[in-house]
């Protein structure tokens, strides 16, 4: 086996693999952020930056052809 051959079945089986795992977490990652647990840190965040009062009812994590959040 020569060199260029070896090369290209090793970066067939990186690409595959990192293909594997990028969609796996897109996948999974919905499941496993709930948004609703970092409530204080969303809240104090926001009325700092907006300077008035936020209430927050409750939150989700979606990927829909990049990560969005819905409250």
């Amino acid at each position: 086996m020569n060199i260029p051959s070896r090369f290209i079945k090793i970066s067939g089986v990186l690409l595959v693999t990192v293909a594997t795992l990028v969609t796996a977490t897109a996948f999974f990652l919905p499941y496993l952020l709930d948004v609703n647990a970092y409530r204080t840190e969303i809240i104090t965040a926001l009325q700092q930056s907006l300077n008035r009062p936020v209430s927050f009812g409750s939150g989700s994590f979606a990927w829909h052809f990049g990560p969005s959040f819905q409250f």
